[in-house]
């Protein structure tokens, strides 16, 4: 079956009265990545391996990875309770960087998410924010840039897609109001 990208990239506003340090920090403390997933049933740290260790992805080792396997239930069957969710094993990678975070999750039936989160100083013009709460942005401001890639066979692609842009969307704006109460 073939494999198809698609590409997802976001930019949520940091409210005035949190800085910048304060996202970063939310971001490298990781169990906050993982516990704002509303699917998640338990996580726990596991050894890294030489591929994660080496892998170009990781590029900058000053920086060390750090490797955990979480267990998500996905809803598979609507409507019958935890009867129709479905346990999948997810392998997710996390380097902290300079800026942000840089992450790989890893799931069954070789679906492959790549994602970058950087904090950054808000362009005056010509940025789009994907947020739903009317945040308004002005000089000084800064924002939480997301880009993701996902992977995944192409008869997969709609149903991860859909969930992977809305897990994304709630994350960032939990972790920013996570942040703001630093």
């Amino acid at each position: 079956m073939a494999r198809v990208t698609h590409i997802y990239n976001a930019e949520y506003p940091i409210p005035f009265n949190v800085s910048a340090n304060d996202v970063i920090d939310v971001l490298h403390l990781h169990k906050n990545l993982l516990t704002v997933q509303p699917q998640l049933a338990s996580y726990s740290e596991i050894s890294s391996t030489e591929a994660s260790d080496f892998d170009t992805y990781f590029d900058n080792l000053d920086y060390p990875v750090k490797v955990y396997k979480a267990i998500e239930k996905i809803m598979i069957v609507p409507g019958i309770g935890d009867w129709g969710k479905y346990p999948t094993t997810i392998i997710v990678t996390f380097q902290n960087t300079i800026d942000g975070l840089k992450s790989r999750a890893v799931a069954s039936a070789g679906v492959v998410v790549t994602a970058t989160y950087t904090v950054k100083k808000a362009n005056k013009q010509g940025s789009i924010y994907d947020t739903n709460d009317g945040d308004s942005l002005g000089d000084g401001s800064w924002i939480l840039s997301q880009n993701v890639v996902l992977e995944c066979s192409s008869w997969l692609m709609p149903f991860v897609k859909q969930n992977m842009e809305g897990a994304q969307r709630n994350m960032c704006q939990n972790l920013v109001k996570l942040a703001s109460l630093q």
